[in-house]
């Protein structure tokens, strides 16, 4: 087996692959569902992250004299 088909082989089930790959015949959904039931449940590893709302306290954090807030 080639490098390449290792590579295509190893995406057949990559999430951002999942769609495409069904659009082109080279997998069911049936498959797809096989899959992800077979995968271990990590939930258990998870860490759950809390990211702050840009529109709230923007007013906090001003910015550096010289820097807008489209250069970063």
């Amino acid at each position: 087996m080639s490098r390449l088909s290792k590579a295509l082989a190893q995406l057949k089930f990559d999430s951002r692959m999942t769609e495409w790959n069904q659009n082109q015949g080279l997998v069911t959904p049936e498959e797809v569902k096989k899959h992800l039931d077979s995968l271990p449940d990590l939930s258990s590893r998870a860490l759950q992250l809390t990211l702050e709302d840009e529109t709230n306290g923007a007013d906090d954090h001003p910015m550096p004299t010289g820097m807008d807030h489209n250069t970063h």
